[in-house]
């Protein structure tokens, strides 16, 4: 009801760095970026909902183009049994699926980033051959 009435409502949505990243200069970065936002509007949230429940419900509608997905184990901000749902359930010719032990939300800003950047480089360079 409240996206009928009032959709720019914003309510607080905050997101604590240490369940996003364990890279203590990113933790800072982001704790000290006025461009991080701290509240969502109630139409953000329905439709952040509607586009989850999309992705399933059209998945057959998902190009067949190489698929490369990586998913933190230590993920608080996604459900990673949901990710891996979702991947198994794609039809493509070609994918990957790499869960990262240990690693936070932003895998890319972890302390083992090079291995991710690396992995990701090797898709690539599987795919552009």
């Amino acid at each position: 009801m409240l996206n009928t009435f009032i959709p720019s409502l914003r309510i607080k949505a905050p997101q604590d760095p240490e369940y996003i990243t364990r890279n203590k200069d990113k933790i800072i970065e982001f704790q000290q970026d006025p461009l991080i936002i701290d509240k969502v509007s109630v139409r953000w949230y329905r439709e952040f909902q509607k586009a989850t429940r999309e992705a399933f419900s059209d998945i057959q509608r998902f190009p067949d183009i190489p698929l490369l997905l990586m998913q933190a184990e230590e993920d608080y901000m996604v459900r990673i049994e949901k990710t891996a749902e979702w991947f198994d359930r794609v039809q493509v010719k070609e994918k990957r699926y790499k869960q990262w032990p240990g690693l936070y939300h932003e895998i890319y800003n972890e302390p083992e980033w090079k291995d991710v950047y690396q992995h990701t480089l090797s898709f690539l360079e599987d795919h552009l051959k």
